[in-house]
């Protein structure tokens, strides 16, 4: 009996054990030091003392669940005896105390998977905030069940709505120019292949006829056995840029012809000065 009380109050999570009405009839050490309460102060009371008061309605439906087979947990938090709030995740089961039938209650501290969450939150927010401004599209390409995934940039990008665009990799394929698809598709199965890195360059095509240029790279996420599984890229558009280039390449070529044509010219004219002194 010893061992197992050590045991009882060796473990981290929240312990409590109750009578088949919820009403507490022991707790372990974590329960009685984070709780800041003495065993006496809880023995004998409902478990939903440790509830906020506007939420222990809340929490009795939801152990009535649980114990009902309904529901697996119940998210309530718990508050210490200074009503300091503790983010947790709580389960029931049925078992025996004192040859008595009884309720056993573990609640998890999950302080830390929330804080983890809510960083995870404001991350994503200014990933979105900054990739909005930046014009960046986002998307995610479910491999082995052959989803696409796209932000709403990405709709913005490729000149459709969401709802002219059925999420599969054809779809992605159609908006590509006719020039380009060979060659979008052969990079996309030589990323999935391992055989490059997917970061290229190619023209969407829009319903209008418009004609956009776009840089893409992306990722390429494996499970533990290689196998692929999906891929994570963005999109931006570089048209503006791709035209400036273009016409940078048709001023050079331009200059290009005029200073040949200058060259054939003086020849042309040291020839025919040639000429002039011969007859003279």
């Amino acid at each position: 009996m010893e061992n197992y009380k050590a045991f009882f109050n060796s473990i981290d999570d929240f312990l409590f054990v109750l009578d088949m009405e919820g009403n507490i009839i022991t707790v372990n050490d974590t329960v009685i030091n984070r709780l800041q309460y003495t065993m006496e102060e809880l023995v004998g009371k409902s478990v939903l003392m440790v509830h906020q008061a506007e939420r222990r309605d809340e929490a009795m439906k939801i152990v009535g669940e649980m114990i009902a087979g309904k529901a697996k947990s119940c998210p309530v938090p718990i508050i210490t005896k200074s009503e300091m709030q503790i983010p947790v995740e709580t389960r029931i089961t049925h078992g025996t105390w004192d040859g008595k039938p009884a309720l056993f209650g573990v609640a998890k501290d999950i302080s830390q998977i929330k804080l983890s969450e809510e960083r995870l939150s404001q991350a994503v927010d200014r990933l979105k905030l900054a990739t909005r401004a930046g014009g960046v599209g986002i998307w995610e390409y479910d491999v082995i069940n052959n989803k696409l995934v796209w932000d709403e940039q990405m709709y913005r990008l490729y000149g459709v709505t969401s709802d002219k665009f059925s999420g599969a990799y054809d779809a992605w394929q159609s908006g590509l120019h006719p020039e380009d698809k060979e060659r979008g598709d052969k990079e996309i199965q030589m990323a999935i292949k391992g055989e490059k890195e997917f970061d290229t360059e190619f023209r969407v095509l829009w319903p209008d006829g418009t004609v956009r240029y776009i840089r893409a790279i992306a990722i390429v996420e494996r499970d533990e056995t290689g196998k692929v599984i999906r891929m994570v890229g963005t999109n931006w558009d570089i048209t503006n840029t791709r035209t400036s280039v273009e016409e940078l390449k048709k001023l050079n070529q331009h200059m290009i012809g005029r200073e040949l044509k200058m060259v054939e010219l003086k020849k042309e004219i040291e020839e025919l000065k040639k000429t002039i002194q011969e007859k003279q």
